[in-house]
C-alpha cells in the first residue's frame, strides 16, 4: 500500500516514520522549497518520547535534547511557588521515558534527516486530495487558467491504490 502525506511538519514527518515502519510505502509532500521551523522551542513528555523511541529516533533526540529535571510552577504576582513537578529520572522511571525540551528546528531535522531518501517531497503543493474506490489522487491546484492549466494536468500526480485499510492496527 502506498502513503501519501500532505505536509512535512512535525507531525507529517512522525507519520511517515510510523507508516514506514508499519511496512508501507510512503510519499510525504511539502509545499514549502525547503523546511523551516516554526516558533522555538518543544516540550517532548514521555509519551511522546515513546514514539520517537519506537521509530529509532531517541539517540538523535537525547543528542540534541534537554533532559528537564523538574517543571516549576510560580505564581506571576507573589512570586510564590505554586507547584513543582519532578521530571528526570523520577519521572522516567514513572511514565517509561524521558521528559524532552528541544528547539523546534532540531527535532524537524532530527525527523527529516532519518528519513529513506525518496520519500520526502519539497516544493510539491497539495490543493485538495480526491478519493474514491480506485484510491487517492493529488491536485497541486497550480494551474486556474489558459496554457497553464493544460500544463499542470500534464505535471498532475496522480496516486491510484486502494484507499487506507482502516482495520489495519
Amino acid at each position: 500500500m502506498h502513503v501519501v502525506i500532505a505536509g512535512a511538519g512535525i507531525g507529517g514527518l512522525a507519520a511517515a516514520h510510523t507508516c514506514l515502519q508499519a511496512g508501507f510505502r510512503v510519499t510525504l509532500l511539502e509545499q514549502a522549497s525547503a523546511l523551516r521551523e516554526s516558533g522555538a522551542g518543544v516540550q517532548i513528555s514521555s509519551n511522546g518520547t515513546k514514539v520517537l523511541s519506537a521509530i529509532g529516533l531517541k539517540p538523535a533526540i537525547d543528542a540534541v535534547a534537554v533532559r528537564s529535571r523538574s517543571f516549576h510552577v510560580q505564581s506571576f504576582e507573589a512570586g510564590k511557588s505554586i507547584a513543582d513537578f519532578p521530571l528526570g529520572a523520577a519521572a522516567a522511571e514513572r511514565y517509561g521515558e524521558t521528559f524532552y525540551q528541544i528547539h523546534r528546528a532540531d527535532l524537524l531535522d532530527a525527523l527529516a534527516d532519518a528519513l529513506p531518501p525518496g520519500v520526502l517531497r519539497l516544493g510539491a503543493r497539495v490543493a485538495r486530495f480526491e478519493q474514491d474506490a480506485q484510491g487517492v489522487r493529488r491536485d497541486s491546484g497550480l494551474g486556474r487558467c489558459g496554457a497553464r492549466r493544460r500544463a499542470d494536468r500534464r505535471r498532475r500526480h496522480s496516486f491510484r491504490r486502494s484507499p487506507v485499510d482502516r482495520d489495519r492496527g
